[in-house]
């Protein structure tokens, strides 16, 4: 063998080696790239898992603020009475009442009046009351101005009949003339009215505030003509402060 063949089979050999050294790195380059995929991949994944939760978590942290925040607070609507005579008197806070609530209130704060004097022309419980002076006065007490006098007083409101009335309505003694016309000289205000016994709250003379029971015989019974109603829609009825 010449030395030219030995040098050619040397380089033969060494293109061979060369190829192959080639080919199994290009084939351990795509493993390796593979392998680098597939660790990349398999970090993604957990944190893409991660920052899901992430949001679900923020979500479920916002609901449950949400759910632990106190309801807003309803402002109070009471009522605050007025000083006899006051000028919150004159338009006293009860348009939020309702209706039967303030003809209890209204009824109370006559009884609380039970046992002052008879006075002509009296409004103040100091000096006593005359009849329309304690309807007028007690009214007022409420917001509500009633006119000075009994007969005036009647023609206020709406009329009802005696056995519909109630706590708070006025009622008025009187009598009747020839010609069918009605004198009225005295009025109240219904203090009850159960089981058909009308009871009523007044000024009379000689006896001063007394409740007196309509179902009983007697002058007051025979004398009693009108019942008049002004208590019905409070919120047209009062101003609100």
């Amino acid at each position: 063998m010449t030395y030219s063949e030995v040098e050619n089979r040397a380089y033969q050999a060494t293109c061979t080696a060369t190829r192959q050294t080639w080919a199994y790195g290009l084939r351990l380059f795509a493993l390796s790239k593979g392998l680098i995929g597939f660790l990349f991949g398999m970090m993604l994944v957990p944190l893409q898992a991660g920052m899901a939760w992430g949001k679900t978590a923020t979500k479920l942290s916002a609901a449950s603020s949400a759910w632990r925040m106190p309801l807003p607070k309803k402002k109070s609507s009471a009522v605050r009475l007025a000083e006899p005579d006051s000028a919150l008197g004159q338009a006293t806070a009860f348009a939020w009442y309702q209706v039967e609530e303030f003809r209890t209130s209204l009824i109370a704060y006559a009884h609380t009046l039970v046992g002052r004097p008879y006075c002509s022309g009296g409004k103040q419980p100091r000096s006593g009351f005359d009849c329309s002076g304690f309807t007028g006065y007690v009214f007022r007490q409420f917001g509500i101005a009633l006119p000075a006098c009994s007969r005036s007083q009647s023609t206020v409101g709406e009329k009802v009949a005696k056995d519909e009335a109630r706590p708070g309505d006025l009622v008025f003694f009187g009598r009747k003339g020839r010609r069918g016309r009605t004198t009225i000289y005295h009025a109240g205000i219904v203090s009850s009215n159960r089981d058909g016994r009308l009871k009523v709250i007044h000024s009379a003379s000689g006896e001063g505030v007394t409740v007196t029971d309509m179902s009983q015989p007697g002058y007051w019974r025979n004398h009693l003509v009108a019942v008049r109603r002004v208590i019905d829609k409070p919120a047209a009825l009062f101003t609100v402060q």
